[in-house]
Formats: C-alpha cells, structure tokens, sequence
C-alpha cells in the first residue's frame, strides 16, 4: 500500500493533492468548531475520489445493543431502507475491512480487494447486507475516523467498475490523518466537558462566580445561544452580527473564565443555571417610558 509515499498526489492517476488538503482541513475545522460535518464530508469525498459507486458515513454508539443499526449518512440518492443498517450491522464481526479497522485503527485505509477475491465477495449475503444499498457498490474503501470507548466510526467509499489505485489510498490516508485526530480531539473534550460539569454540579472545583460578573451582556447572550447548540454562524444571524464578531466575543469569554474552548465554556454556563438568559439584541428591546 502507498500510504507512507511523500509525492504529491497529483496527475490523471490520483486526486488533486490541494483538493484534499482543502476537504479535510475544512472537515477538521468544522469538527473543531463542533458544527454538522458528516453531510459534507459524504458530499465532498464523493467527489474528490471519484467515489461513483456512493459513500456512506457510519456510526456506532458504544452503548448499541444486538440488533441496533448505527447513524448512517449517505451520498445523495442512496437511501438506506428500514432495517438496511441493522442488517449490515451483523455483519460488523466477519466484513474482511472491519478486521483491518480494527486491527490497524485510524491509522491506514483500507482497500477491500487487499483482504478478500473481489469476484467471489459480491455473490455473499455479506456484501449484499454491506453494499447492496448501492447498486453501483462493487469496489469498496474504508477509512476508520473514530475507534475507542466513546464509539466506532468509519467513511466507507464505493466504485463502479475500477477498483481505488495507490494515489487514492494516499489521499485517503492524508484525509484520515488530519480528521480522525479531530475526531478523537472532539472526543476527549467531550469527556472533560462531562467531567468538569459533574464537578460544577457538586460544587467542588467550580469556577467561582466572578467569572460570571465579569462577562459583558453581549458575551452572555453569545455563550448562552452556544450553549444552546448554536453555531458561530447560527449565533451571527441570530443576533445580528458578523461571524468573526461572534469568534471575538467568544475568545474573550474564554480569556475571562479561564476555560479553553467552546465546549468547556458552554459546560460552564449550563452549571451556572443561566442556560434561559433572554438572547434578544438590545436593540430589538421595547424600552420602557421614562417615569
């Protein structure tokens, strides 16, 4: 496999080098900033591999239980029928990919052909269950993005009639190397986010209350809409602002509390019971006649 070569991927035999980079620095940030990635990734991978067979985006849960399906996200015009991802579930244990993701982790593609007779696979129920939603699905790659306690989660790739080259696995390995450790990132935050809530809630190493007071009224009602799931964007529309005045905003809410981060700092304000705060601008007030 041509994972560790360092030539650019570029010619007819491979993706644009730059447009990979591009995909997968925009897919990191976007998991960085905690807003909806996994549509676009299905979309833009799709395209920039020349994945004509469709794509789908996969999710376990840790806690998904015999019979459970995961979160499937799929290119535009797969539909995944009721029970599909169930069904495919089953299969999890025996796939010769599966084995590869997870012996090998988020570290290296993984090219179906390489583990099993092509010819042979597509006459199983097991390819049927896995690929048989796509009906163009005959040459399949994977990318593990997420393997741990917290879940599994991997981006499978299909082709039609041609089979992934060496050029496309390297692409598809720097792609995995740049949002797979975004993935795991997002994770690890979430962990802390959880842990440092648990300890605001018992009231043992929460930030104390100055860190409150000392956050303007605008900076309130920006953490309070981020709180809320909101994203920067969301935030700018919401309130009538710019999106890098609502990165401001943010940065000094996070330099006044001490706190690294959009998700401890929303964890933060959920403690301090001030997730109602009335987010209307000032300007759309009705003020009250001077008495």
């Amino acid at each position: 496999m041509g994972t560790q070569r360092s030539t650019p991927l570029m010619g007819a035999s491979g993706p644009r080098e730059a447009d990979v980079l591009r995909l997968a620095i925009d897919i990191a940030r976007q998991i960085a900033a905690g807003e909806p990635f996994k549509q676009d990734l299905v979309r833009r991978i799709e395209v920039v591999l020349a994945a004509d067979g469709g794509c789908g985006l996969a999710s376990f849960s840790p806690d998904l239980q015999p019979g459970d399906g995961p979160d499937v996200v799929a290119s535009e015009g797969c539909v995944v029928l009721p029970g599909q991802a169930e069904r495919a579930a089953q299969y999890v244990g025996t796939h010769p990919s599966f084995a590869a993701m997870f012996q090998f982790g988020a570290t290296r593609p993984i090219r179906t052909s390489d583990h099993v007779r092509m010819d042979a696979f597509w006459e199983t129920e097991e390819f049927d269950a896995m690929h048989g939603w796509m009906p163009t699905a005959h040459y399949p790659a994977s990318i593990a993005l997420h393997v741990g306690p917290t879940g599994f989660a991997f981006l499978g790739l299909h082709r039609d009639r041609r089979d992934f080259t060496e050029d496309d696995l390297d692409a598809l390995a720097l792609i995995q190397s740049i949002v797979a450790p975004a993935l795991t990132l997002n994770a690890r935050l979430e962990e802390a986010t959880s842990r440092l809530r648990a300890l605001a809630l018992d009231g043992a190493g929460a930030i104390g209350g100055d860190q409150l007071t000392a956050l303007t009224r605008r900076e309130e009602q920006v953490l309070a809409l981020a709180a809320g799931g909101l994203t920067s964007g969301a935030i700018a529309h919401r309130l009538g602002l710019s999106e890098r005045t609502v990165r401001k905003h943010l940065s000094s809410v996070y330099a006044k509390t001490g706190l690294r981060g959009r998700a401890a700092a929303t964890a933060w304000w959920a403690a301090q019971g001030r997730r109602r705060l009335d987010s209307t601008p000032p300007r759309a007030r009705t003020r009250e006649p001077q008495r």
